[in-house]
């Protein structure tokens, strides 16, 4: 934050009596780029190591089908409204420019899946300290979960890679005695490209433009408190807005990004039977002769919206009546709601990696013979290192509100592997603060409050790992039944 640079170290303790200090990244730039490098490594060695070990020839085929069919001509319609317009592009360009690279590309995402880790540790080294940024980028590097996501043919990989830059930014914006329009700029334009390539990411923008707004108003720049969230604002929209522009003249239908929320919507509510299993249209539509089959669901649900709505809707408007019939739902049955969302907050940090795709559930089965982190660790670390964290709330508040904002996401839409997962990087820099916290209090001889740190963390263990185990050996049960291998 302006005012709290590293001239002022010790405006940067991470514990309130002599814990370590923040470091600035031009203080011991070599020293951080050796750091960096040696994350990146051992990210990259264990990447390497699970593609050889659990990458099949089986893959999510979705983008790979779409890409390949427009590359070659065809027309996708409305289809282009269902996914990632930027992975799309990408795939586009793969199969334009080199289609042999396609079968190489979980491998790619992989390696791209390395620098994740070294930009934990850069936001680490910024916010907290060098061990603490280190460890961290170490957590992530060993979770397995997040390497069967980045070897899945969807755009996740980009999707954290862009958030935790457009998040590193915003963090530099605030580093001088006056914070930067550059790299506020620099962080709308990151945080437009991470819309594209998932939309839940639009959450974030208006949590980030309020945190720049108050950011600024706490060292009394008035001026540019109101001024710069504007050019946050700015950049992101000039990203979006050539989809948008594409949405509308293609479909004359206002379409920010994808039309697909009402479906997502009524997935993780209305057509919810468990939170395992969401509950897909009775007797839906199955593909006719000529259209692309892969991942179809978008179809059968707009044809379902215009056939109960007695007339032919538009994508926007299919995705608003799935949205009424999911509040409908909710002002009916409310008590079915509040015991759901409930479930999902739990749920959200609940070790039980849910893979709504085949190639996936069977990759985390596997995975589960080695010795990758897991989840359910994860969580319970980071929700300890934010209880422990909150004396200093205002200077990790951007932390806070990135993982909020997964966590939000979850609760309206679905909670599995794919929605909450951009928010371990997150959880990985309050892990890590476990560790300088518990090493303090071990230094320290402060036996009650390391002990309560221990106790605390052994009860999210229990939480994370011992509850709904009826309910997961259902699912299992179900997924063999509907995929077996």
């Amino acid at each position: 934050m302006p005012g709290l640079n590293n001239k002022h170290p010790q405006n940067l303790r991470i514990v309130p009596d002599q814990g370590g200090q923040a470091v600035s990244a031009e203080e011991a730039l070599p020293g951080n780029f050796r750091w960096g490098l040696l994350l990146f490594l051992i990210a990259l060695c264990l990447r390497i190591a699970f593609y050889t070990a659990l990458c099949d020839a089986e893959v999510f085929a979705k983008y790979t089908v779409l890409a390949w069919e427009a590359a070659h001509g065809a027309d996708l319609g409305e289809r282009l409204l269902d996914v990632s317009p930027l992975y799309l592009t990408l795939f586009w360009a793969v199969c334009k420019a080199a289609p042999g690279a396609l079968k190489y590309m979980p491998l790619i995402q992989l390696i791209l899946g390395a620098f994740i880790p070294v930009i934990i540790y850069g936001l680490g080294l910024r916010l907290f300290t060098r061990q603490v940024g280190f460890a961290a980028g170490l957590i992530y590097a060993m979770y397995g979960g997040g390497m069967i996501l980045e070897s899945t043919l969807e755009p996740y990989v980009f999707v954290v890679l862009l958030n935790g830059l457009a998040v590193y930014c915003l963090v530099r914006s605030m580093e001088g005695e006056q914070a930067s329009i550059r790299f506020i700029a620099a962080a709308g334009v990151l945080a437009g490209l991470s819309v594209l390539a998932k939309p839940n990411f639009l959450l974030f923008a208006v949590f980030a433009c309020v945190w720049i707004h108050f950011a600024l108003r706490n060292v009394k720049q008035f001026k540019q408190a109101n001024l710069y969230p504007l050019v946050y604002l700015i950049a992101a929209l000039m990203m979006i807005a050539p989809v948008t522009v594409r949405n509308y003249v293609r479909f004359n239908d206002f379409v920010l990004v994808t039309a697909d929320y009402g479906k997502v919507f009524f997935h993780g509510n209305a057509g919810a039977t468990t939170v395992f299993i969401p509950q897909y249209l009775p007797g839906q539509d199955k593909p006719a002769p000529g259209d692309l089959p892969v991942d179809y669901a978008h179809v059968a649900f707009r044809k379902k919206a215009s056939q109960l709505a007695g007339r032919e809707l538009s994508p926007s408007e299919a995705a608003r009546f799935w949205t009424k019939v999911t509040l409908k739902d909710f002002k009916e049955h409310p008590w079915k709601h509040v015991k759901l969302e409930g479930r999902k907050l739990a749920l959200f940090f609940h070790n039980f990696e849910i893979h709504h795709i085949q190639a996936n559930h069977y990759r985390y089965m596997d995975s589960l013979r080695y010795p990758f982190l897991r989840y359910g660790l994860i969580a319970s670390l980071g929700l300890l290192g934010m209880a422990l964290c909150l004396r200093e709330k205002r200077r990790f508040a951007i932390l806070y509100g990135v993982a909020g904002v997964y966590l939000i996401s979850g609760l309206i839409f679905v909670v599995n592997s794919r929605y909450r997962a951009p928010a371990v990087p997150y959880l990985c820099l309050f892990a890590g603060a476990v560790f300088h916290y518990t090493a303090a209090f071990f230094v320290e001889k402060r036996t009650k409050a390391l002990s309560l740190t221990l106790i605390a963390l052994a009860c999210l263990l229990a939480l994370t790992h011992l509850t709904y185990s009826r309910e997961i050996s259902d699912y299992l049960l179900t997924v063999m039944q509907m995929y077996p291998k």
